[in-house]
């Protein structure tokens, strides 16, 4: 709710604009309970999450090593905001890894809870060879946080997993 009224948010509707990107995704995880009502769609579901979620990784991990201007090239002068910080009440302009997202916390958090389906497919799989596609998609899914930059979705990775073990 402090991001509506951030003052470095040009207007209060943008503030509100990114609010409700925010929590857009929220009512969907509720609805899923809906059409995933047995364990078995459940796990095909996850497995289609994680697997769908490959291409974004890697396209996260693509920006980190492309310059800061690569996005605004590639979409247009409206992801420049994508990018610039404030620092200090003097503008930095610095690479933000966003992955498909509007924001590169909303890439994180997506990273984070990805993370916790890996954990679930990997833990249920019985093949050998699953495994180890969910262990090197684990494996993506890290690199792609720490390219993200975010401090907050590495913490919040920790007792995640933690909370996943109990």
């Amino acid at each position: 709710l402090l991001q509506i009224f951030n003052p470095e948010v040009p207007g209060l509707l943008v503030g509100i604009l990114g609010f409700k990107t925010m929590f857009f995704y929220w009512p969907l995880a509720i609805l899923a309970y809906a059409y995933v009502d047995n364990l078995d769609r459940l796990e095909r579901s996850m497995k289609a999450i994680v697997y769908l979620s490959i291409p974004i990784c890697l396209f996260g991990i693509y920006q980190f090593f492309q310059d800061r201007n690569f996005m605004v090239r590639v979409f247009g002068e409206g992801f420049r905001r994508a990018i610039v910080m404030a620092s200090g009440g003097r503008r930095q302009e610095f690479l933000r890894v966003f992955g498909t997202f509007a924001s590169t916390g909303q890439f994180t958090m997506f990273l984070v809870i990805n993370t916790m389906f890996i954990f679930g497919v990997l833990f249920s799989a019985t093949k050998r060879s699953e495994k180890i596609i969910m262990v090197g998609c684990l494996v993506l899914n890290y690199i792609s946080i720490l390219c993200t930059g975010s401090r907050g979705g590495l913490l919040l990775l920790f007792p995640t997993a933690f909370l996943f073990v109990i």
